[in-house]
């Protein structure tokens, strides 16, 4: 049963010949009606602390629930980005090997062309050479035998 001050200075007593003295009376329950009121006035503000800290913790579980439902949805995009990253990887790495393999190929194919453009150009060198000569050692036999011709050697 809540008392306020005003129901404790209101309060009658029946009168008796041998009773207390009614100002001390009085003055007490005005001490009792003040610390009644103090009381309740701190219960109540007691009681609204506690309404909001259950509004407070209310939220504080709703936010930890929703906290966890986002942290998990996190931790399922953090995997599937680690699943993707691995697939494009190896997809990398299969791309890599065979552009590096169809690039060594190439560059062998290119060699193997060029050794025979060199062997042609060495055979053509060779076939020019050869009938460089021709021609010189007969321009020399012709000059010889101009030579012989036009002016006789002179025998000492």
């Amino acid at each position: 049963m809540e008392l306020s001050k005003k129901e404790i200075i209101s309060k009658k007593f029946s009168k008796s010949m041998k009773g207390y003295d009614r100002a001390e009376v009085e003055v007490f329950l005005e001490l009792v009606g003040d610390e009644a009121d103090k009381i309740v006035q701190e219960n109540n503000e007691l009681r609204n602390k506690i309404e909001e800290m259950n509004k407070d913790f209310e939220n504080f579980v709703k936010e930890k629930k929703e906290f966890g439902i986002e942290q998990a949805k996190a931790k399922a995009e953090i995997e599937r980005i680690k699943r993707e990253t691995a697939k494009y990887c190896d997809q990398a790495r299969v791309d890599a090997r065979m552009s590096s393999q169809n690039t060594i190929k190439e560059s062998f194919m290119k060699a193997k062309d060029l050794k025979k453009d060199i062997d042609k150009l060495m055979e053509i060198k060779n076939s020019f050479i050869k009938r460089y000569q021709a021609y010189m050692k007969d321009q020399l036999e012709s000059l010889k035998a101009f030579q012989k011709e036009n002016y006789p050697v002179e025998k000492k």
